[in-house]
């Protein structure tokens, strides 16, 4: 996580319930473009597994990558071609734009701007 951070969601009861990471910069770049923020992989305990919960987290992101770089310009959102659930998703809120191989299979890439992104998770507050 040198290029980034990681946001816990909690509940009521203060227990972690779910984690979310993001990185500011591309790899391929050497992290030099401070601007893209990139988002990484989240987990949420089986019970917290929900939308309200995933937006939640999509929310703490915003306000850790804004308070990370008030200047990013855009958030990237990478998933597995093959998550069916996760591609509908982010669909509904920008499009696609590239496919890569990796290690782990095909990977989709969704782009947005962050003000874009950051007005989305505001709707659900």
């Amino acid at each position: 996580m040198q290029q980034g951070r990681a946001a816990l969601i909690r509940n009521e009861a203060d227990l972690v319930v779910g984690i979310g990471c993001f990185v500011l910069g591309l790899q391929e770049d050497d992290f030099k473009d401070k601007a893209i923020a990139v988002l990484g992989n989240s987990c949420f305990i089986e019970e917290y597994r929900n939308n309200r919960t995933f937006l939640r987290g999509l929310q703490k992101l915003a306000v850790e990558i804004e308070d990370a770089n008030p200047h990013v310009r855009e958030v990237r959102i990478p998933t597995s071609a093959d998550n069916d659930y996760t591609n509908r998703l982010y669909r509904k809120l920008t499009n696609k734009m590239h496919t890569y191989d990796s290690n782990y299979g095909k990977v989709n890439v969704y782009s947005m701007p962050f003000e874009e992104y950051k007005d989305f998770c505001s709707r659900f507050r």
